[in-house]
């Protein structure tokens, strides 16, 4: 049986990033299976829709696997109808976030034949099984599928692999992995140089009501065994010396962490990485650890400055608990990385105030994503009305959200127009340093662009300054 595996764009606009670490794994696990696998990865390659087209005809497939984020639903309603005019008579399964919350909405807008929800590693080889045996599908936990009928049907849930050692790591060599090598995120901090993302346990405890559990509540980890063999495979077969762990929260498990830590001494394993961690669960002596074995960045999504919007938002974190954090980081010699917010609900000219002073005393050189409340998530059941009174229903809802990159639903009491220009003044207010305090807004500001990235956000700035002035 030959499976074709695709990888549609997450942003269209923008370079391919983060290595897609789910569809690598079921590759893996296909080639153990003994399957045929061929992989298009349509993010890495930046391919038109007509060279899409173009190159799928080059293939010949049993079965066709798509999937990803929620941000891919727009794009998956054109390509399923062309892949399934292409080879009609291939069985098209989608699987990832888009359709692990709502399955069903795909399924009814679009010609495929199956959706695999939540982890797929174990349902993908019993669903082709059954599939290649002419076996009924019932059986088969997280699948949903159209019966005869095209009515659809969701089976119950799959149990969550406990064992995450057993799960094989990416069959990388299918993949251009040169694309992904060299358009890290952040290898243009420390400059040019190969970098990968690997990913060491599943899940978060926590219940920010804003977030989406790719992986279900709670943490599930590979062993620290299992991760350094990984890293020593992207060191012998792709020359990778630089990594970035984008676990949900890293340091969950300060133990733990502390175990990476010794293993890398004790393996004498020279590499830099980083990775995201909440602000209440970092210590000074654990930073201090984390940057002798080769940490240089930590990401917090702080996401407001406002101890109001910070409890509307369940992050169970405070104000002074985020100050404390990001003193502590810049104090250990790394780069502090930041994520913050506009538009929550409740969200007040006097909880924007709070926000833009948080970044202007502490120099955070950040731009505001506006809130999208993404389905599935707490925050989405607290304003599905005013999604739906927008949007009428679903399907035009998630086909907006595109790469949420732009404004989609307005949750506070501004009108549509006053959230846009707030948030456009945060942008700017945030940029209002003292003069005496510049050189080190623009030091952190550097460090988290790279010189790139710096140098033209520098001249973007000088631009708008010569317009002003005319």
């Amino acid at each position: 049986m030959k499976v074709l595996l695709i990888n549609p764009p997450i942003r269209e606009n923008a370079k391919p990033i983060n290595f897609p670490i789910g569809l690598g794994i079921i590759a893996s696990i296909l080639l153990e299976k003994r399957y045929e696998v061929e992989v298009f990865d349509i993010n890495a390659l930046r391919f038109s829709k007509d060279q899409v087209l173009s190159n799928l005809k080059k293939f010949s497939p049993d079965i066709v696997g798509i999937g990803g984020l929620i941000t891919t639903y727009k794009y998956l309603k054109w390509v399923i109808p062309e892949i399934k005019s292409i080879f009609p008579d291939a069985k098209i399964v989608v699987g990832g976030g888009v359709v692990t919350e709502n399955p069903e909405i795909l399924l009814s807008a679009t010609v495929a034949d199956y959706a695999v929800i939540a982890e797929g590693e174990i349902t993908i080889v019993e669903l082709l099984e059954a599939i290649n045996a002419h076996k009924d599908l019932s059986g088969i936990k997280g699948l949903a599928y159209k019966d005869e009928g095209e009515n659809i049907i969701v089976n119950p849930k799959r149990e969550l692999i406990k064992d995450l050692d057993e799960v094989p790591i990416p069959a990388y060599h299918l993949f251009p992995m040169e694309l992904y090598l060299m358009n890290q995120s952040h290898s243009r901090i420390l400059g040019r140089q190969l970098e990968m993302n690997i990913i060491t346990s599943r899940g978060c405890p926590f219940n920010c009501n804003y977030c989406y559990h790719i992986f279900s509540k709670g943490v599930r980890y590979r062993s620290i065994e299992n991760v350094i063999d990984e890293l020593k495979f992207f060191i012998t077969n792709y020359q990778v010396r630089s990594f970035i762990f984008i676990d949900e929260t890293f340091t969950i498990n300060s133990k733990r962490v502390i175990e990476f830590c010794e293993a890398l001494k004790r393996e004498k394993i020279k590499i830099t990485w980083s990775c995201y961690a909440r602000v209440s669960l970092v210590e000074k002596n654990l930073l201090k650890l984390m940057k002798e074995t080769g940490c240089y960045r930590i990401g917090f999504g702080i996401e407001s400055g406002s101890q109001k919007i910070l409890d509307l938002m369940n992050k169970k974190e405070t104000v002074e608990q985020a100050e404390r954090a990001i003193k502590m980081v810049r104090k250990a010699g790394l780069i502090c990385g930041t994520t913050f917010m506009c538009g929550y609900i409740g969200e007040t000219k006097e909880t924007i105030r709070e926000t833009v002073s948080f970044c202007r005393k502490h120099l955070i050189p950040t731009s505001f994503f506006f809130t999208t409340p993404y389905p599935g998530t707490q925050l989405y059941s607290l304003v599905e009305d005013k999604v739906l009174l927008k949007y009428h229903n679903l399907d035009n809802f998630l086909e907006t959200l595109g790469d949420v990159s732009d404004f989609v639903v307005n949750l506070t009491d501004f009108s549509d127009n006053e959230l846009i220009q707030l948030r456009e003044q945060m942008n700017r207010d945030v940029q209002k340093i003292p003069l005496m305090q510049k050189p080190r807004f623009y030091y952190h500001l550097y460090q988290q662009l790279g010189v790139k990235l710096f140098y033209k956000r520098m001249m973007d700035y000088l631009l708008q300054l010569r317009h002003k002035k005319k």
